[in-house]
């Protein structure tokens, strides 16, 4: 139980954020959750944070995943002509280390419509992942373009 006193006029935000653990205490992964709506050719950004200890998990391969339905296997987000990732780590305290991963699907389309997940996997094979963040696409992006003919 955790005793918490506020000024008054002091606004207090809890975010609740999904860290999965697998036999590993030296491995988590942690986002918040929620589902995302986007319209059909625009841009959605998937980030997330793998908090990992070196000397124990080496190096650490973090990357977001589209969930197939059922029976099909999940895939990696890592066709460039799809996908642009980028990667940020630092060490945040001794051998502990923060790897945050960004995911931008560009010009989403139908297709992108579903459940993705961030996992962390260290040479190990110690795996965390995080919960579903799901993916809505609806309606139509148009571009505003100005065109100039006869130029």
């Amino acid at each position: 139980m955790i005793n918490m006193s506020l000024k008054p006029g002091t606004n207090l935000l809890i975010m609740n954020a999904f860290s999965s653990h697998v036999n590993a205490d030296y491995l988590e992964v942690l986002y918040p959750q929620k589902t995302i709506t986007a319209v059909r050719g625009s841009t959605v950004k998937l980030s997330c944070e793998a908090n990992y200890d070196y000397k124990k998990c080496g190096i650490v391969h973090v990357v977001w995943h589209k969930i197939k339905e059922e029976g099909e296997n999940s895939f990696e987000l890592t066709d460039p002509s799809q996908y642009f990732t980028t990667v940020n780590e630092t060490i945040t305290y001794g051998n502990m280390r923060c790897r945050q991963v960004e995911t931008e699907i560009m010009s989403v389309q139908s297709p992108h419509n579903g459940r993705y997940q961030c996992k962390a996997t260290c040479k190990s094979g110690e795996q965390a992942m995080g919960h579903f963040i799901t993916v809505n696409i609806k309606g139509n992006w148009k571009k505003n373009l100005n065109t100039e003919v006869g130029a």
